[in-house]
């Protein structure tokens, strides 16, 4: 069937060209996945931040050199759930698919050997690969079943990246922390895809592939902490399903240590140089409460046609070595593009909503 050649024709192309296109949903699925706005209510409810390392242990994954700041030997464990949606508009009207994921899952140790020496462990989940989506073909030959669905595709993603680092965070000098850790990084994606022809039904197909990855990887880190600020640059290596991150940014603190702070990640600098910008912030009220809240941009360059947005908001509540935390993120991107194989499409709009809750505690 014509219908059925084609989308098998525009889904290879993809397939093959996977390697230079990458957006929140489907796309994303065919590749490197959806990069998750953290890693931790913290780190979440601050949009993402990795230059700064802001929450202890759990730094050990996004900028090594602030495991300094964690007090003494800690834990941290969390997790959570998202809600992954894609609104598509096209000559039928307006179709929306949701899906639920577990985004948030880690797990971070640190040990202070010194006061200036501090090793690390840490597993989190860092991208999520999973993606729901129908596409309903209508006849579209002059006659009687003009417009009628003569056909549904149908696809199906599961499955994300992982990482398991150990590290080590060394401050020579009052205003200078480095560090460094290294891993492996893991994960797999499996693909169901699923074609029913209503007019033929001995032409409807299912067909299902996938991939298992597992490679080192690596983080490092300077910081560059004052008085009343701090600067900080992180980096991460590159994977067959991750590109490579480099972040830079820093904040400034208030007597209450409640502080303001912005950075600018490129993501596969010198390749595709897609930019995530952050404002961030922490309020801290009282010893025992503090709320955090962030925006965050992308302009994915050639990628897609339109940027994307987002907001996160968090709360922490601390009981003597015991502190609770939670966050919830929601991030949005539109384009004027095709999802899986069909390119009629006149909006498509992916978005995901986070929602952690994690407990840490100082031994």
């Amino acid at each position: 069937m014509r219908f059925r050649s084609k989308s098998i024709f525009l889904i290879s192309v993809i397939l093959i060209t996977a390697s230079n296109v990458s957006a929140l949903g489907y796309f994303d699925s065919m590749r490197s996945g959806t990069a998750l706005p953290g890693i931790d209510p913290i780190s979440i409810s601050l949009g993402g931040v990795r230059s700064i390392g802001i929450d202890g242990s759990m730094s050990i994954l996004t900028n090594p050199s602030a495991l300094t700041t964690a007090q003494g030997t800690s834990l941290s464990i969390s997790i959570g759930p998202a809600i992954m949606n894609e609104v598509v508009e096209d000559s039928l009207g307006r179709h929306t698919k949701s899906w639920p994921v577990l985004a948030d899952l880690s797990l971070a140790g640190g040990y202070r050997i010194t006061n200036s020496l501090v090793l690390g462990i840490a597993f989190a989940k860092i991208t999520d690969m999973s993606f729901e989506g129908q596409y309903y073909i209508p006849d579209m030959e002059p006659g009687p079943a003009y417009g009628e669905i003569i056909a549904v595709d149908e696809l199906k993603v599961t499955g994300g990246l992982f990482e398991s680092v150990a590290g080590v965070s060394w401050m020579p000098a009052e205003w200078l922390a480095v560090g460094l850790s290294s891993g492996v990084r893991f994960g797999e994606a499996n693909y169901d895809s699923t074609y029913e022809d209503r007019v033929t039904p001995s032409s409807s197909s299912d067909s299902t592939w996938g991939w298992k990855d597992e490679e080192l990887c690596w983080h490092a880190g300077v910081t560059l902490p004052f008085e009343m600020s701090s600067i900080g640059i992180s980096w991460v290596s590159s994977g067959e399903h991750y590109d490579s991150r480099i972040a830079a940014g820093g904040m400034v603190y208030t007597e209450s240590q409640s502080f303001i702070g912005a950075e600018v990640e490129v993501i596969a600098p010198g390749d595709k140089n897609a930019i995530v910008g952050r404002l961030f912030g922490q309020v801290n009220p009282s010893e025992t409460y503090v709320f955090r809240g962030a925006l965050f941009f992308a302009d994915r360059g050639d990628e897609v046609e339109r940027e994307g947005l987002g907001v996160s908001a968090g709360v922490g509540i601390a009981l003597g070595q015991l502190s609770f935390n939670g966050a919830f993120s929601w991030s949005s991107t539109k384009r004027d593009s095709d999802t899986f194989g069909h390119d009629d499409m006149d909006l498509v709009k992916d978005s995901q909503s986070i929602l952690s809750i994690g407990l840490s505690w100082i031994l």
